[in-house]
């Protein structure tokens, strides 16, 4: 009788840490690396996948050399940060990747810089990191929710 007991437990506990793994999976701000070396992605394809799916779009620009780049990566496991970007996706670009084509069309002069736009790619608002004070996901959150979730905010001109 006892070792049935054991049995159930120990099946129990499979099953409550399984449930939360799915759920921390779920709970994550959704990046895409538009220069993956294992997938290949057009941007106006990503751009429609996501817009479809009821998100925005929202580009991040960044390096791998970059410190501010990488202290705002790690802000992303945030409680904070996947309240505020759960209706966005990251598509993170990599300027030292990126075309003449991309970096005149974006005018990146500091990263990380991010970028809500369209499905068709038409820029609505344009943020870099000097919009907070500290990396740190109490100062970046509000910032991006904000992004994400107005037409109007640091409006960039045509």
């Amino acid at each position: 009788m006892k070792i049935n007991y054991y049995i159930i437990l120990f099946i129990l506990c499979g099953i409550t840490y399984s449930c939360k793994q799915q759920n921390n999976d779920e709970t994550k701000v959704e990046v895409i690396e538009l220069y993956d070396k294992n997938k290949s992605f057009e941007l106006s394809e990503l751009l429609n996948k996501i817009v479809a799916e009821e998100k925005t779009p929202i580009l991040y620009f960044g390096a791998s050399w970059c410190a501010p780049c990488k202290k705002y990566s790690r802000t992303l496991n945030d409680s904070k940060m996947i309240e505020a970007l759960k209706d966005a996706v990251l598509i993170k670009i990599d300027v030292d990747q990126m075309d003449s084509e991309m970096q005149n069309l974006y005018q990146i002069n500091a990263i990380p810089a991010f970028i809500k736009v369209t499905k068709d790619n038409e820029i609505v608002s344009k943020i870099n990191s000097s919009e907070w004070a500290e990396d740190t996901a109490e100062n970046i959150a509000p910032i991006m929710s904000q992004l994400v979730n107005t037409t109007t905010y640091n409006l960039v001109p045509n």
